[in-house]
């Protein structure tokens, strides 16, 4: 059976092979990698984030820094943190947090640079005869 194909912002991943291919003018369109499903994912991040429950109050951060829809018990664990009635319905700029000693920021921060080096489509803010 042939490895499955999943549209990434621009970058397919074909799973099951490690490779990556060029998936053509699909940035961000349907059936692309979210950095939810980046690290809830086996074959991407998830070896490094093992137990789920201990990283669910960075994956509503993350939600929220990237403008994913939340669920309810999600949104809840937002609006306690934040005071914040409503969720962030787009991609932040720039984002500050504040965690203490072994709170996962290293993790969370390499996660992030790794997602958007690799599933975000750069080709729009690339210079003439740069290749992205």
């Amino acid at each position: 059976m042939p490895a499955r194909t999943r549209a990434a912002a621009g970058l397919c991943l074909r799973e099951g092979t490690g490779r990556r291919k060029a998936c053509g003018d699909r940035p961000g369109g349907a059936g692309a990698v979210t950095i939810i499903e980046a690290i809830e994912d086996r074959n991407v991040f998830g070896p490094a984030f093992r137990d789920p429950e201990t990283w669910r109050a960075w994956k509503v951060f993350l939600k929220a820094l990237f403008g994913l829809r939340m669920e309810p018990g999600e949104l809840e664990l937002f609006r306690a943190a934040t005071g914040r009635a409503e969720a962030p319905g787009s991609p932040a700029k720039e984002a500050f947090a504040i965690v203490g000693r072994c709170g996962g920021k290293s993790k969370i921060s390499a996660g992030v640079v790794v997602a958007l080096a690799c599933f975000k489509d750069w080709r729009p803010y690339l210079s003439a005869r740069e290749r992205g």
